[in-house]
């Protein structure tokens, strides 16, 4: 569900930005800009900046972090557990659970990160 609530802000603020660009597109047809006034064709632009940086941290978060053997690494790392070193009556984790020999070839961890 974090993935659908991020991905879908994400979508929301580009379709913000495009309607953003048209409105723009439209203004600088009608010679609303000069030098000295196009504040807001200038915001547009850092509106998109925005909006590529956040897509380039969701894609490190969502597609690096969490979806694949970078989150695997991780919590072989700890054991298979995060949270045993700060809590120690805690309960497994899921990841206590999945094994290595039944996970999909494309989700293993590659060899020269295993310790």
């Amino acid at each position: 569900s974090v993935f659908y609530l991020l991905t879908g802000f994400h979508g929301m603020h580009v379709v913000v930005g495009t309607l953003w660009l048209m409105v723009s597109l439209v203004r600088l047809w009608r010679g609303e800009f000069s030098s000295q006034r196009h504040f807001g064709f200038e915001a547009c632009i850092w509106y998109w900046h925005f909006v590529d940086v956040v897509w380039v941290a969701l894609w490190c978060l969502v597609y690096v972090w969490f979806g694949g053997w970078l989150y695997m690494w991780w919590f072989k790392m700890w054991d298979g557990d995060v949270y045993t070193f700060k809590y120690p009556d805690a309960k497994p984790s899921w990841y206590a659970y999945i094994q290595e020999e039944h996970a999909p070839s494309w989700y293993k961890i590659p060899d020269h990160l295993k310790g």
